[in-house]
């Protein structure tokens, strides 16, 4: 005896074809949901890959012995803080590049860099940001550049450089002028750096020979670059009479 009849059997099959149908339907459904996020996945790892290529290839272009190189990697930076996408780490190597670099170029633009980035961080009131760069501005190897009248002095200060150095002191050398200038001092350029003189001067009037005419040595204040860019910070100069 049939317990499900014809009419019943062909009602059920078409249940059943249906649900199979749907459930194909879900399955493709599902696999092209699946296919199109694992594509995005795959699209944001490319995506950060790219960007950790260029990260490095930024960093390494901050410490390139080419200055061009050096150059290009600010340049890049400035862009990047315009879309703001500037990674707070890269400040750590322009301040490196700031207590290194010799080129008169890269030190300004160095500078406008900081000065962008300081500003944009000022008005977005991002204080994480303008701590951390204090922070790294702060810990700048200072730069003595010495002037002398007197050639004889030369040997005098070549000595003195070696000692500075190992006060992390950045000395670029002794360069001999010609102009008349009253007295022996020490030159400052920003004033929020007068404590970082004072204790330079501090420094010299205790390490130089007698020779060298420091024992009174004084600093002073020159105005007119607070906001220039064609200095560093932590720039000093002393002019020897």
């Amino acid at each position: 005896m049939s317990f499900i009849d014809s009419k019943n059997f062909d009602a059920f099959v078409r249940v059943v074809d249906l649900a199979f149908k749907l459930i194909g339907i879900v399955v493709t459904v599902y696999l092209f949901r699946l296919g199109n996020e694992i594509k995005k996945e795959q699209d944001r790892f490319n995506i950060e890959q790219k960007g950790f290529d260029r990260a490095i290839t930024l960093l390494k272009s901050f410490v390139s012995e080419n200055p061009s190189e050096r150059y290009l990697a600010i340049k890049y930076s400035e862009m990047l803080n315009q879309r703001d996408s500037f990674p707070d780490e890269v400040i750590i190597y322009v301040k490196d590049l700031l207590s290194k670099d010799t080129v008169s170029q890269n030190i300004e633009a160095a500078n406008e860099l900081l000065q962008a980035v300081n500003q944009k961080a000022e008005d977005q009131q991002d204080k994480k940001t303008l701590e951390f760069l204090n922070d790294q501005l702060s810990e700048i190897d200072p730069r003595v550049y010495i002037h002398i009248r007197d050639e004889s002095m030369r040997r005098i200060f070549k000595d003195l450089i070696a000692l500075l150095e190992k006060e992390n002191f950045t000395m670029p050398g002794v360069q001999r002028v010609t102009h008349q200038y009253s007295k022996t001092e020490l030159l400052y350029f920003k004033k929020t750096e007068r404590e970082k003189a004072e204790e330079i001067a501090a420094i010299l009037r205790q390490k130089a020979p007698a020779e060298a005419g420091l024992s009174d040595l004084n600093t002073r204040y020159i105005s007119g670059y607070e906001n220039s860019n064609k200095i560093r910070p932590f720039h000093f100069e002393l002019w020897v009479k």
